[in-house]
C-alpha cells in the first residue's frame, strides 16, 4: 500500500461522487476543512450543535428543477453526492431550507456563522457547475491539512 499524493486525493474528490452520505470519515473531513477556514478560535463555532447537510438536497426533484438535455439527472444524482454539495449548518436557520429551493438554502447559508458558507450565500444560482468547482477548492484544502506520512513510514 501507498500514500495517495494531493494529486491523487483531488482527484478522487472532485471526480467522484462519495461512497456514503454521511460516513464518519466524511463529516471528519468537512468539519476539519470549516475549522481550518474558520480559523485558530473557530472550534467552538464549529462544533456548536452542527450538523453535515446536502445544499442541493438528495431529494431535489420537487424544488431544484434540471435543464433539459439528456443526461442531466445522472450528472444531478452524482454532483448531489460530492464534496462540493456538503456543507456543516447550525439547526436553527437550516430547519425550513431542508428541503426547499435554492433562495430558502441560500437564505439559510446567510445565517450561518461559519466561513465556509458565506461564499456560498452569494450565489444566485447553484447547480451542478458550481458543486464541482467548490468541491475542487475544498480539495486543496484538505490537501493542506491531511495528515502526511513521514519519509520513512510505512503503511500496513
Amino acid at each position: 500500500m501507498r500514500w495517495p499524493d494531493d494529486h491523487e486525493l483531488t482527484a478522487a474528490l472532485t471526480q467522484r461522487p462519495l461512497a456514503t452520505r454521511r460516513s464518519r470519515a466524511v463529516i471528519t473531513s468537512v468539519t476539519a476543512i470549516t475549522e481550518q477556514l474558520q480559523g485558530p478560535d473557530g472550534d467552538a463555532v464549529v462544533r456548536q450543535d452542527g450538523t453535515l447537510e446536502h445544499i442541493m438536497p438528495l431529494n431535489w426533484q420537487r424544488n431544484w428543477p434540471l435543464p433539459d438535455h439528456a443526461g442531466a439527472n445522472q450528472k444531478r444524482e452524482d454532483a448531489i453526492r460530492m464534496l462540493g454539495n456538503l456543507t456543516l449548518l447550525h439547526s436553527a436557520p437550516h430547519a425550513k431550507a431542508n428541503t426547499g429551493g435554492w433562495p430558502q438554502k441560500r437564505y439559510a447559508l446567510a445565517q450561518s456563522k461559519l466561513v465556509i458558507n458565506q461564499p456560498l450565500a452569494a450565489l444566485w444560482i447553484w447547480y451542478e457547475a458550481a458543486i464541482r468547482v467548490r468541491a475542487a477548492e475544498l480539495a486543496q484544502i484538505a490537501c493542506q491539512i491531511r495528515p502526511k506520512p513521514q519519509p520513512a513510514a510505512r503503511l500496513i
